[in-house]
């Protein structure tokens, strides 16, 4: 998506099994209050999420909710084998998840 309004909306409509997040995102507050409304989302609220920022690691670290099991933080720019390592770990214990039937 082009902006986090655009993004929120396509996760609503598409029911992703993982989301990539820029905290510095144009319209609907930052990345992190797209963050903030998937979390209060009943659907998505156990969608994993990879935050990409290029935000120094503590003023990031700062804007997320310390605990979520669901959240990665990765850094501009991204190590792209840590990057699809990430994601295939998230995608593997979401589909874990759904198959015990914790999870939509």
């Amino acid at each position: 998506a082009n902006d986090a309004l655009a993004g929120f909306i396509q996760a609503e409509t598409l029911s992703p099994v993982l989301i990539i997040l820029d905290l510095m995102m144009p319209l609907y507050g930052s990345g992190f209050e797209v963050l903030k409304k998937l979390r209060s989302n009943k659907s998505l609220a156990e969608v994993p999420v990879i935050i990409m920022t290029g935000l120094p690691p503590k003023k990031a670290e700062s804007l997320v909710p310390p605990g979520d099991p669901h959240v990665r933080m990765m850094y501009k720019p991204p190590d792209w084998k840590l990057l699809m390592g990430t994601i295939r770990e998230l995608i593997r214990l979401r589909l874990a998840a759904q198959k015990a039937g914790g999870v939509r």
